[in-house]
Order: structure tokens, then C-alpha cells, then sequence
């Protein structure tokens, strides 16, 4: 019987870098920089769109908004493997099901969604933004 070994070997950089000295060479790399600051030059429109994310009359069963998936302090999602669909009660991880049934997918994030090169909103690529 014969065995055989194999050892691979991982590239210098990973073996002799800390974790936050390998973070540092791919910031370098790919010339990764703080986000200009957000410029507040049109209040009303924010404020418009973040009642919108906050209004039940946009559901078609008026119980619930976009913020009870996409919650902000979960990252814009909800933290859960499978979404509470409409009649659940709660927010996010506080979300329970009430009778109410669940989607196929979690809720993404919304960071960066508006970007023009996405084409596509989940990972399976069914939602197509319009």
C-alpha cells in the first residue's frame, strides 16, 4: 500500500501576516478609502423617503413596512435565515411567526442596492430590479 502526501503550502503573505496586517495589504491593494461624506442637500427628500420605508398603507394588507424586514439596526435585513411574510408581529430577530407564513429567502441588506452596476437583488437572480 502506498500513501501519498501532499502539503500545501499557504503564500508567505498569509503565513507571516496578522489579521489586521493582511486587512492593511487589501486595503492597499484594491485602493479602498473612506466613503465621502453624505451630503445633506436635500432634507426633504430624505425625510420623504424614510416615511415611505415606515408606512403600512405601501403593504397590501396595511401591516407592514419595509422596516419590518430591512430594519436598520440589523444592517438594513432582519437577521433571520427565513423571512416572517405579512401578520407576523415584531421587528427582525425580535420577529416572531403569529400564524403568519414564511418566505423562501432572509431579507437582504439594502446597502449599495440603488448601484448601477446590480442587475440582480438575490442571490438567485428571480427579483430583477426594473
Amino acid at each position: 500500500m502506498i500513501f501519498v502526501l501532499i502539503f500545501f503550502s499557504l503564500p508567505t503573505f498569509a503565513q507571516t501576516h496578522s489579521l489586521d496586517e493582511k486587512l492593511i495589504d487589501y486595503i492597499n491593494a484594491f485602493q479602498i478609502s473612506v466613503p465621502k461624506t453624505v451630503t445633506k442637500d436635500k432634507p426633504d427628500l430624505f425625510e420623504f423617503g424614510r416615511k415611505l420605508f415606515q408606512d403600512k398603507n405601501l403593504s397590501l394588507s396595511n401591516n407592514i413596512t419595509c422596516m419590518t424586514c430591512h430594519h436598520p439596526n440589523l444592517g438594513t435585513g432582519d437577521s433571520l435565515p427565513f423571512s416572517i411574510g405579512t401578520g407576523g408581529r415584531g421587528h427582525g430577530v425580535g420577529r416572531f411567526q403569529n400564524g403568519a407564513g414564511l418566505t423562501p429567502r432572509n431579507a437582504p441588506h439594502l446597502y449599495n442596492k440603488g448601484h448601477s452596476s446590480l442587475t440582480t437583488m438575490f442571490w438567485d437572480g428571480i427579483t430583477r430590479f426594473l
